[in-house]
């Protein structure tokens, strides 16, 4: 027998009733008795599930994603288009076809084939499938993420975990594939921190790489940023959101260490240890300084230490192999270092550019200056530069440790315009206009030739 038949059965029934003598029984009439009915079956039944129609309905119509891609844009600051919302479960929101993009440029963000959004308890659990960002717009999401953790949203959760994933970052030339993307945002009465693992595809899968972004609230309130690697080389290209790191070591740079930095009102400190591979020298220097230096580089970074945004300490080793160098380069290191120039290395130098062998220079750079140490090898001891032919272009310099400022003279020609260089002078000449370097002319007014300090080599 049925719930309905049971309900009849029991309206067939007497009722008892409590009176102030004994207790006696009432039958309900026939009419009564199937009014109940129908208003029991409408109460229990009839009416649950015309509701659950009517909001199935609802949140299928267009209007729905519209006021789904509104409260993201509300709450994201970018224009969001989803393609479909729907409710497989009860307590689960699966949105299709998601795409951000910077609602001043209309330049693409992100791109998200699907995303699932549930609760487990306070935390708010999201998976989401087949991720590509734009590696020019990832400063966008940087900023996001560190709004979540100043606490500036309208609405953010105490916690907020990203399931495993995989994330493309596409840049313009090339692009690059994490897999076992996983992110946990937590807050805490004294800061809000977001943990970021994640692997290179094709990798081995126990190299997962971690990022930890911690904001303390304090009167002092501040950022710290580390980054552990776990041995993986990851490409520069990833730290584009802070620096540009593509143009400055080249495309194909990747690096392979530990790092942390600190920001806070009085500026920012930081220590990194590691290894840069892959380093184009023609981007580090060339591109930059009026010299000539090609060849593909190791730099093996033994300590760095920054203070206030300023290099106050470092130690390393920079090695490369089959490049050219220029004449005027040679030159100046030789004036601005004292390094020791062999005198077939300047005669061959007039017919312009060397090819070199091998690059192996040691250094230190703290507040007592630069030194600087060529191989330790018993045939090349003290050699910073050899030729094609294995012959001595430049030796370790006999006078060290040389100032700090000799390693811009010797990367920036002479010119007529000098500054001092002082804490005093630097916090001025970033607000003026600046000119190209002017060489200082000759006697006769032809520009002058570089000058070298000769030394002949071992």
């Amino acid at each position: 027998m049925g719930p309905i038949g049971r309900i009849a059965r029991r309206c067939g029934s007497s009722f008892p009733t409590v009176g102030p003598a004994a207790v006696r029984r009432v039958h309900l009439h026939q009419s009564v008795r199937r009014r109940l009915c129908r208003a029991i079956f409408c109460i229990a039944c009839l009416l649950p599930t015309t509701s659950l129609l009517a909001w199935t309905i609802s949140h299928k119509l267009p209007s729905h994603v519209a006021r789904c891609e509104a409260r993201a844009r509300e709450l994201l600051g970018l224009e969001t288009r989803i393609g479909r919302v729907r409710y497989p479960q009860p307590g689960v929101c699966l949105c299709e076809n998601i795409e951000l993009t910077d609602p001043e440029t209309r330049q693409r963000v992100l791109q998200c084939r699907w995303l699932e959004l549930g609760r487990s308890g306070p935390v708010l659990v999201l998976r989401p499938a087949t991720v590509e960002i734009d590696a020019s717009q990832a400063g966008r999401l940087v900023r996001l993420l560190m709004r979540r953790l100043q606490r500036e949203l309208p609405v953010a959760p105490a916690t907020v975990r990203v399931l495993p994933s995989s994330v493309t970052l596409r840049g313009a030339h090339d692009e690059q594939t994490y897999d076992d993307v996983e992110c946990l945002i937590e807050s805490t009465e004294t800061g809000d921190t977001a943990t970021m693992r994640f692997r290179l595809a094709g990798g081995e899968k126990n190299e997962s790489a971690s990022v930890a972004i911690r904001r303390r609230h304090a009167r002092q309130a501040g950022t710290r940023v580390s980054l552990d690697t776990a041995g993986a080389a990851l490409p520069v290209s990833m730290f584009a959101p802070w620096v540009d790191c593509p143009s400055l070591l080249g495309r194909e740079a990747r690096f392979r260490g530990s790092l942390w930095i600190d920001a806070d009102e009085r500026g920012w400190r930081g220590d990194l240890t590691g290894v840069l591979t892959e380093v184009d020298l023609e981007s580090l220097v060339a591109a930059r300084f009026p010299h000539v230096l090609t060849g593909r580089a190791t730099l093996e970074i033994d300590r760095a230490r920054i203070e206030q945004g300023r290099l106050v300490e470092a130690a390393g080793l920079l090695r490369a192999e089959r490049g050219v160098i220029g004449r005027s380069l040679l030159l100046s290191v030789s004036e601005a270092l004292h390094c020791r120039l062999a005198r077939e290395s300047i005669e061959a130098a007039r017919t312009g550019n060397l090819n070199y062998e091998q690059l192996f220079v040691r250094f230190v750079l703290d507040a007592q200056g630069l030194r600087l140490t060529g191989s330790s090898a018993e045939s090349r001891r003290g050699l910073l530069l050899i030729d094609e032919r294995q012959k001595p272009l430049l030796a370790e310099p006999l006078e060290q440790p040389a100032p700090l400022v000799a390693l811009v003279r010797a990367l920036v020609p002479p010119s007529r315009t000098h500054v001092p260089a002082t804490k005093e002078t630097a916090a001025l000449v970033p607000w003026l206009p600046l000119p190209p370097v002017v060489p200082p002319p000759a006697a006769d007014g032809s520009p002058p030739r570089p000058a070298a300090r000769v030394r002949l080599g071992k």
